[in-house]
């Protein structure tokens, strides 16, 4: 409920200038920046999230700088902008591979992979689905759905209708 959520999004703001913390404000923003998104606010969405990027920048916070390239990367991509999201979500992936987080750096591949396939790059967008898909952890049972289903997308790309229909299906079953 959007509704419900915006004052509580903004009480956390509050709180986090209330508590001096440079990371209670980072999340904060983040916070306010998927409310944002979530309401297709797409300006106010990027201008949150740039402004914890800067923050996860400046307390050399590796895993946040990624979380928040993600999220750009997927404004870039909902407004058509495949180069912006595609940079973002290598820059990343840059960042997540040396941090061995798994379930950050699969995600990452998996939307990589996905906007490859949508700007016509199939080959790469092939590789790096399966990348996604051995990233991934066994006991990471979300991600293994969303890997399945971006390789599903690259396949569908690729004329390889059978075989995504049926990875596309068991994702959907998941």
């Amino acid at each position: 409920d959007l509704d419900e959520a915006q004052p509580l999004v903004y009480r956390g703001l509050d709180l986090a200038a209330e508590s001096g913390s440079i990371h209670a404000r980072a999340k904060a923003l983040e916070a306010l920046g998927m409310y944002h998104k979530v309401r297709d606010e797409l300006d106010e969405s990027e201008a949150a999230q740039r402004e914890a990027l800067e923050l996860y920048r400046e307390m050399d916070n590796q895993a946040g700088v990624a979380a928040m390239l993600k999220n750009l990367g997927r404004i870039a991509q909902r407004r058509g902008d495949l180069e912006g999201a595609e940079r973002l979500f290598r820059d990343a992936i840059r960042i997540l591979k040396p941090l061995g987080e798994r379930g950050h750096l699969c995600e990452n591949q998996r939307m990589l992979a996905q906007v490859l396939a949508e700007h016509g790059k199939l080959d790469e967008a092939e590789r790096v689905a399966l990348e996604a898909r051995e990233t991934v952890g066994p006991e990471d049972a979300v991600s293994q759905l969303t890997t399945e289903m971006a390789l599903g997308v690259v396949r569908a790309a690729q004329g390889r209708d059978a075989e995504a229909e049926r990875l596309l299906r068991s994702a959907a079953d998941g």
